[in-house]
């Protein structure tokens, strides 16, 4: 009986045998996860659990990120929620969050839609810097998520759509790390959030 007990325990441990259920109630968005759902668990047992949401095959590389894996695009009525991006190291995983729906919401009321006027209004301090990775993107670092972390190890992002030849931020050179607070046109909409755990 012992043996019973203990051998359900080490498999609920290491195999994630809680149900891990997408809440749509918890829309804050934090360095621990969305909607319930928080890095590490299992793509599988979320589409498992979850039957009444649709689940989409995707490569990462849609999203930006390197390494072409395979994750998931949930989608909820006609709402695209989010992306879950398989963990680099075991792909079975949540390693990242892209944040798609205005659903969710950063403690500060920044959220997927914001324009940079309306980002300007909620953080003062907001600016872009250009992303040397995806040439077609600018970023907010959302320090309010970043910093719940308590570690260098951690992206939180706001990102916006942008040409290399018409950018949304007004930049002086063409550094790889200038942040700029002056913008071409304050009305353009943020697309996503990125939220990743890098270890």
């Amino acid at each position: 009986m012992i043996k019973t007990v203990f051998s359900l325990l080490l498999f609920l441990v290491c195999f994630g045998g809680t149900a891990q259920v997408i809440n749509l109630q918890d829309s804050l968005l934090t360095s621990k996860g969305v909607a319930g759902l928080s890095f590490r668990n299992r793509l599988d047992s979320i589409r498992k659990h979850n039957p009444q949401f649709g689940f989409f095959v995707r490569s990462s590389s849609d999203y930006g990120i390197s390494g072409d894996m395979m994750g998931l695009l949930v989608v909820w009525q006609g709402d695209t929620l989010f992306y879950l991006c398989p963990d680099a190291l075991n792909p079975s995983q949540i390693g990242g969050f892209e944040i798609l729906s205005s659903r969710f919401v950063c403690p500060s009321g920044i959220r997927v839609g914001c324009t940079v006027r309306q980002c300007k209004e909620i953080n003062p301090d907001f600016w872009l810097m250009r992303d040397f990775y995806i040439e077609e993107e600018e970023f907010f670092d959302l320090k309010e998520i970043r910093n719940q972390y308590g570690g260098s190890f951690f992206s939180a992002s706001l990102r916006f759509k942008s040409q290399v030849e018409k950018r949304v931020g007004i930049y002086k050179s063409n550094r790889e790390r200038e942040k700029t607070a002056r913008f071409s046109d304050a009305g353009i909409k943020s697309q996503r959030i990125s939220l990743f755990r890098i270890e």
